[in-house]
């Protein structure tokens, strides 16, 4: 089988599930009441079930340029990505603030989660998702900081709570954890965080599909192809292009370098559509760039990910 065939089977079921919450959302059967308690639940217990399931005795990331440099190059990659979009944008035509803000935060910023968790376990296995969870680590304290500054005009540290969420205080507690490495997790215990786990990524995914659904009013193809246009190449062109040049040239551990490749290859995520809103931002640009990108992505995914491992000198 070859690679670009592998990789495109790994990515069919992402987007089947999202189609499938598009549809349970259409059909009433997913209704937006329940969606605030599967979030709980998502991000309360499933995530860092899964967590740390993939970092606990997780050997790549006991390897010091893991633990440090995967964190590091999450923030910078987001950073970049965001800084970047934002000072092109007004050369784009988009000069209201509101709209250039919400543009540069959505499109500077990867599905960082439901995306590419599937994709990095089935193709590379928990060392390489492990090293993923470290390089969202990163991700996340860019988009609290970078990404909030950009969005409120404001200092971002105001919302210093925002930053500790219990995926993030499972990835710094298990990271510590398996440094330490104590032991075995017990079986009976390890089969339970295991299982629980397994239901973060698809119970994501038929959210996002759902989040689409309701949203998809806003998108408006023919009115407003050219800020969706723009969204595409930049997030799935000009923004994976430069990180893995950049990537290319640093010292960076195979995990992390096929962990960049998967990143590297995805749409716009869908939590900047809340932030835009929470913050001022033109959340209608931010709903268009997110479902624009993730269309797109279905072509570009298959794509990017072998150049990427390519470039990368990972495959």
């Amino acid at each position: 089988m070859s690679q670009n065939q592998v990789i495109f089977e790994a990515a069919a079921p992402v987007f089947l599930l999202i189609f499938i919450g598009y549809a349970l959302r259409r059909t009433g059967w997913l209704s937006p009441s329940a969606d605030r308690t599967l979030l709980k639940l998502i991000i309360g217990v499933f995530t860092p079930c899964l967590i740390f399931h993939n970092i606990y005795g997780n050997q790549a990331l006991r390897q010091w340029d893991n633990i440090a440099l995967a964190p590091l190059v999450g923030f910078l990659g987001v950073a970049l990505g965001i800084l970047t979009v934002y000072f092109i944008s007004p050369w784009l035509g988009m000069r209201d603030p509101k709209v250039r803000r919400a543009f540069a935060v959505t499109v500077g910023m990867q599905n960082y989660g439901y995306f590419p968790i599937p994709l990095v376990t089935v193709l590379f296995g928990s060392e390489a998702l492990g090293v993923l969870f470290s390089h969202n680590l990163g991700v996340e304290i860019s988009m609290w900081t970078v990404g909030v500054a950009v969005l409120s005009g404001a200092g971002a540290l105001k919302d210093w709570k925002r930053f500790i969420t219990p995926p993030m205080v499972t990835i710094v507690f298990t990271q510590s954890l398996n440094l330490w490495n104590p032991g075995p997790t017990p079986p009976i215990l390890d089969e339970t965080i295991q299982l629980l786990g397994q239901c973060a990524i698809p119970i994501g995914i038929l959210l996002i599909g759902a989040t689409i659904c309701d949203q998809f009013k806003e998108f408006q193809l023919r009115k407003n192809w050219g800020c969706i246009l723009n969204a595409c190449w930049l997030r799935l062109g000009l923004i994976p292009a430069m990180a893995l040049g950049l990537a290319a040239l640093a010292p960076l551990s195979v995990e992390l370098r096929q962990t960049l490749a998967v990143e590297m290859a995805m749409p716009s995520a869908v939590f900047p559509i809340i932030l835009c809103r929470q913050y001022g931002a033109d959340s209608v640009t931010a709903i268009r760039v997110a479902i624009g990108t993730s269309l797109v992505s279905w072509i570009t995914i298959p794509l990017w990910i072998p150049w990427g491992l390519k470039w990368l000198g990972a495959e």
